[in-house]
């Protein structure tokens, strides 16, 4: 699932209805940041509450945030301490064995 430019309060409840889907269906989930121009608070939220979803029903969710992403989505996941709590892969490889290794 890959998200595009800006990602806000109002794009959140659409978002949260797509990963629901996949994590009903147990479908292994990578959220590709790679596009993505801003991510805000309500959405950053709404993942973390949805790995603890994933988790619960032991479905893998993996954030791709690959270096070329804007520094403003890099900051946003450093200063909330997101970047030590959330799974995020650097390359789109490392986000995929890991949605691999955690799906088995």
């Amino acid at each position: 699932m890959t998200l595009q430019g800006e990602c806000d309060a109002y794009d959140e409840p659409a978002l949260a209805a797509r990963l629901r889907e996949r994590i009903a269906a147990r479908q292994p989930i990578i959220v590709d940041f790679s596009h993505a121009s801003f991510v805000d608070s309500v959405v950053l939220g709404s993942l973390l509450a949805l790995l603890r979803e994933a988790e619960g029903v032991e479905v893998p969710l993996v954030l791709y945030l690959p270096a070329r992403s804007g520094a403003e989505i890099h900051r946003v996941f450093s200063i909330s301490g997101l970047d030590q709590i959330l799974p995020l892969r650097s390359t789109w490889r490392e986000a995929l064995a890991s949605a691999s290794r955690l799906a088995q």
